[in-house]
This record gives structure tokens, C-alpha cells and sequence, in this order.
């Protein structure tokens, strides 16, 4: 069942989530049918229902990572068209807006993110143009890690995976 929620907030139609985000599922762009999606969708498993955000605000995007930190979404990197990215956007569940972060040194897709603590992670991905790039195997992996500070807001320095054991 799909809901598109426009007035869940009853007189606050900015509010489109009847319970809070950690009791729900989130779906954040994605591909479809040919092209990436600007989409936000929630999953209620309580209720067994699908809410769709009726203007998200969110530019079209696959192949990123999303992680959910004190009740916003941090969406990362990705892919648009032909185009890498390097940015990083919070979306907060409260306020339903859209907020740009300070960019990841590093554009890439099929990023692998986690948050612990107070950073999020990027992990490896792919970045379209990395010197890595192996024609056999179809694969541009980035050897490179992202560390991104969840209260100050700016990303490290870039560590680099190296196969030494310390």
C-alpha cells in the first residue's frame, strides 16, 4: 500500500511522518527504470504501509549511501547521469529539509558508509576514473576511505587502504 502523504501532520502538513524515523524504513533515490530517481519514501512496519514524500527536494541520484544520525538522513556521494559525486546532503525528518554538507574530497558511487560514534565513514566506491581500473574485472575501486565529523561537519583527510600488516 503506497500513501502519498500529504497531510500526515494533521496542521502541520510539513510533517509527513505519522511516528518517529527510527521506527521506520528509508528509501532515498535509487534507480529506476532507466534513471536515477529524486525520491523519499518511508516504510511504517507498524502500520504495513509505504509513505512517499510528496516533494522531497532531493536531486536524482543512485549508487550512494545513506546513514541516519540523530534523526537525519546523510546522503552520500553517488552517481547522477555520467556524473560522480562528491557530495554529502542531510535530510532532517523533523523539519523535512534539505541542508548541503561541506563535499567529500573524493567522488564516488556504490559507496559503502557507516556511521559510528559521532562520523560517518565512506568506504571504497568507485570513482569512474581511479587509476584502478581493471578492464577484466569491470572495476574502479577507490582505495580510499572518507571520515566525516557528525558535529563540526568537515570531512578528513582521505586515508588510503594499503595490504600492510601493522
Amino acid at each position: 500500500m503506497v500513501d502519498y502523504c500529504y497531510n500526515c501532520g494533521g496542521s502541520n502538513p510539513d510533517r509527513w511522518l505519522p511516528r518517529m524515523p527510527y521506527e521506520m524504513l528509508f528509501v532515498v533515490g535509487g534507480w529506476c527504470e532507466g534513471h536515477a530517481r529524486a525520491a523519499l519514501e518511508a516504510y511504517d512496519p507498524c502500520a504495513n504501509r509505504w509513505l512517499v514524500h510528496p516533494n522531497p527536494g532531493f536531486e536524482a541520484r543512485a549508487y550512494h549511501g545513506v546513514v541516519m544520525f540523530r534523526k537525519k538522513l546523510y546522503v552520500v556521494g553517488g552517481l547522477r547521469q555520467r556524473a560522480y559525486l562528491r557530495t554529502l546532503d542531510c535530510f532532517d525528518t523533523e523539519r523535512c529539509v534539505w541542508v548541503q554538507c561541506s563535499p567529500m574530497h573524493v567522488a564516488r558511487a556504490y559507496v559503502s558508509v557507516v556511521q559510528l560514534g559521532e562520523h560517518i565513514y565512506a568506504i571504497g566506491g568507485h570513482t569512474g576514473t581511479h587509476p584502478l581500473f581493471q578492464t577484466s574485472q569491470n572495476t574502479a575501486l577507490t582505495p580510499h576511505c572518507g571520515l566525516f565529523d557528525l558535529i563540526d561537519w568537515p570531512w578528513e583527510k582521505e586515508v588510503l587502504f594499503t595490504n600492510e600488516k601493522k
